[in-house]
């Protein structure tokens, strides 16, 4: 997040009861946002589990590249083809 510290060219400095009063409409942001995300994140995990009926830490995430000799990422590759043409 960006403010502006000055509104027009001849506003150069802020007082220090404006700086006091600038941290803390930032800090009540912060709390906010903070607890904004937090919410979310609950709401995209409990849709996820919806769903699919699985959890968002259900998976095993493997380093490198994936295997492309296999039937599936085969039939995966030329669906992805097909439909890239269409």
């Amino acid at each position: 997040m960006q403010i502006r510290f000055a509104d027009d060219e001849e506003q150069l400095f802020m007082t220090l009861p404006e700086l006091i009063a600038l941290n803390e409409i930032r800090k009540d942001f912060r709390s906010q946002l903070d607890e904004n995300n937090q919410a979310v994140a609950a709401w995209v995990e409990q849709r996820f589990a919806e769903e699919t009926g699985k959890s968002t830490d259900a998976g095993t995430v493997r380093r490198g590249r994936a295997n492309r000799k296999t039937k599936i990422a085969q039939h995966e590759y030329r669906a992805v083809k097909t439909a890239l043409k269409a």
